[in-house]
């Protein structure tokens, strides 16, 4: 009967750390006390340093509470700043980050190609000390603003959403402003165009 227990613990165990491999191949946005962390397997945080060293995501808390439950709302499992979806439609999952270095605001996929990963830029901008950017509160009974980071990413909404049907589309929103769809296409990122 003991031996019985060691061969079902070996196999318990084996399980685990298989899944626990799995995990760690795939990008993931979690909850955390201090707001939202994307998880990042080491092979596409070393694709990201190759492509800009400088990189860095945005911070969950310099968005304005408008935009954290816009997002939420929407993407429950996403935040403002990284959602993970199977973007190129090949089984795993890949990520799209907002982010920034010194000089420059990014939207950048990584593509999870099996072996390695890619990142595919979506856009980028310069806005200096965007974290302090004003931007109109939702609540209209205050009639004030909010400043935060004006710019989130979601999936794609209303027609976007209906002219893709099951693809992903990747929608890059300014608050209250402008809207950019994309859908990954051999390993390229694809502006999506209503007519």
């Amino acid at each position: 009967m003991k031996i019985l227990f060691f061969f079902f613990g070996l196999i318990a165990n084996a399980l685990a750390t298989t899944n626990a491999a799995k995990d760690l191949q795939a990008p993931q946005v979690s909850i955390t006390a201090e707001g939202i962390e994307a998880k990042l397997p080491d092979a596409a945080k070393q694709a990201l340093r190759n492509w800009n060293p400088e990189f860095v995501l945005f911070k969950f808390n310099d968005y304005s509470s408008s935009i954290k439950d816009l997002v939420k709302e929407i993407n429950p499992t996403g935040a403002p700043m990284a959602w993970a979806s199977d973007f190129d439609r090949d089984g795993r999952q890949d990520i799209v980050l907002l982010g920034q270095d010194l000089h420059t605001q990014y939207a950048v996929v990584l593509l999870n190609q099996k072996a390695k990963w890619k990142v595919v830029q979506l856009e980028t901008w310069s806005i200096k000390k965007i974290e302090t950017t004003e931007i109109p509160a939702t609540d209209v009974a205050a009639k004030s603003t909010e400043k935060g980071i004006p710019v989130y990413v979601i999936p794609a909404q209303g027609d976007y959403a209906k002219k893709l049907g099951k693809k992903p589309g990747i929608q890059l929103e300014y608050f209250l402003g402008s809207v950019q769809v994309f859908e990954i296409s051999k390993d390229k990122a694809v502006p999506l165009i209503l007519k």
